[in-house]
């Protein structure tokens, strides 16, 4: 049993100790210029920290680092790329006039109407 006092933050049911931060710690010193990933992929092999069906819990794990970093608890390296946001840069759809001139006639004079469902 972990004491409570040792524990510093608990993470997708994972209590996360002083000696767990002292592992992350030395991986992050041993690889200054590893990537967030890899220092990840080293974390969870050190811990052991695996999916029921044996791949790393890699996303998890970053997750956690950026959580840890946000409490001041590491320092991770800076991102080595920023991926692209294709949302960022999107170009506003063109506005499609509307004619607005009420139509002023009997309804058996429109025949055929046809609706079509938009979205």
């Amino acid at each position: 049993m972990v004491s409570c006092l040792e524990i510093v933050a608990r993470y997708r049911g994972r209590h996360i100790t002083e000696s767990d931060l002292g592992v992350v710690s030395q991986i992050i010193a041993a690889y200054p210029d590893g990537s967030r990933r890899f220092i990840s992929k080293e974390v969870c092999k050190a811990w052991e920290w695996r999916q029921t069906n044996g791949t790393l819990k890699d996303m998890v794990c970053r997750s956690l680092l950026l959580l840890l970093q946000s409490k001041g608890l590491i320092k991770l390296p800076p991102p080595k790329c920023k991926l692209p946001n294709p949302l960022a840069g999107r170009k506003k759809p063109v506005k499609i006039e509307v004619d607005q001139i009420p139509i002023e006639s009997a309804i058996n004079k429109l025949y055929p109407i046809h609706l079509k469902q938009v979205r």
